[in-house]
């Protein structure tokens, strides 16, 4: 073998390792910088969790109940597929037949017929009842809700029960409305938990109001219900579609190559499908916000009784007004069942910094 030879051999073993080292020297130090920058270790899996998720994702958050408005709304939850659908009483409720977790009412839950359980002396059955949080409360906390209220003394020894009577975008008369429901098919609950105050004051002006729908309709009743002609709004709906898709256009050749093991390409993964997300959640809210002019042409099925606000601020004393009378039936209601009724107010978890969201209080 001539000297060549074996010269070609070593450049190319050396630019090999040379390349080697580099790439181990950028992964080490992006796996550090992360470390740095987020306080916690960089975890591929959660990740590809993430991207599988948004290549599930049949339809994205904004066009969900506007495209499938006849069918229900699609929301990815743990992996599971969930579809929204029209209720005669409650608004929406969840369809059982399209995800795991789902009672056959329409909430999230094990058992088959939640939130209905049979009473006996060894039992205490709680009803939780809201939006999205009430909801993240009932799954996140149930274990240190459970622990906390063993320790009181009459709890002790007994099983308890917690049904989420809550779905995201729940708003009042909706909590109410599920509690007279379910008492009237024979639902029993010993604890009623009340946790709301977000939606009650954001969505009746963010959502209804803009598109003439009356305040307290269920949210985005507008989209659920109505037979889209405006061309703005279509081209809105347009754009949603097409930035989903681009997630997860971006999201497929990163979850099905080795890149889905390497940092870096996790880190750009992720700086551009923010960047995509951010896009479709503007989009988002400027088809909530998008100002429809007049009543005239909307189905009362839309719209609902006619409102008249002369200004912002009797648009959230009346919302305020609302929230408080349906509260007080709640109290009323349970008082009259020998149900034990809690109210607690949902904390704001989206203005950054605000506050500091901590674990439950201790029961004493």
């Amino acid at each position: 073998m001539n000297d060549s030879k074996i010269g070609i051999k070593k450049k190319i073993l050396f630019y090999f390792t040379l390349t080697a080292l580099l790439y181990l020297f950028s992964e080490v130090l992006a796996f550090t910088g992360y470390y740095i920058i987020k306080h916690q270790f960089f975890s591929w899996d959660q990740y590809q969790v993430k991207r599988l998720e948004i290549m599930q994702s049949k339809v994205s958050q904004g066009e969900k109940s506007i495209i499938n408005k006849n069918i229900g709304e699609v929301q990815i939850e743990e992996n599971k597929e969930r579809v929204q659908v029209i209720h005669p009483y409650l608004g929406y409720v969840l369809d059982p037949r399209m995800g795991n977790g789902i009672s056959e009412y329409g909430f999230p839950g094990d058992d088959k017929i939640a939130p209905i359980s049979k009473k006996n002396d060894n039992n205490i059955i709680i009803g939780i009842f809201g939006g999205s949080f009430a909801v993240g409360f009932s799954n996140q906390a149930k274990e240190v809700l459970v622990q906390e209220l063993q320790r009181v003394p009459q709890f002790r020894n007994k099983a308890l029960i917690i049904h989420a009577v809550a779905l995201g975008g729940y708003k009042q008369p909706q909590q109410l409305i599920a509690l007279t429901y379910f008492l009237s098919l024979g639902a029993h609950f010993d604890i009623v938990i009340n946790l709301d105050g977000f939606n009650e004051v954001v969505l009746p002006a963010y959502e209804n109001v803009p598109k003439q729908v009356f305040p307290f309709f269920p949210r985005n009743w507008f989209a659920r219900v109505n037979n889209f002609s405006d061309s703005a709004m279509l081209q809105m709906i347009g754009k949603i579609a097409y930035l989903n898709e681009k997630r997860q256009e971006w999201a497929r050749p990163f979850s099905q190559s080795p890149l889905q093991y390497n940092i870096i390409g996790n880190l750009i993964w992720e700086y551009y499908d923010n960047r995509l997300a951010n896009q479709r959640v503007a989009q988002e809210m400027a088809f909530n916000k998008y100002d429809i002019k007049g009543r005239e042409n909307l189905h009362y099925l839309v719209t609902g009784p006619s409102f008249y606000y002369a200004t912002e601020t009797e648009l959230y004393e009346d919302s305020a007004q609302v929230w408080q009378r349906c509260s007080e039936q709640m109290h009323h209601l349970c008082t009259a069942n020998g149900i034990e009724y809690f109210h607690f107010l949902q904390p704001n978890q989206y203005v950054p910094h605000s506050k500091i969201l901590r674990g439950c209080a201790k029961i004493t």
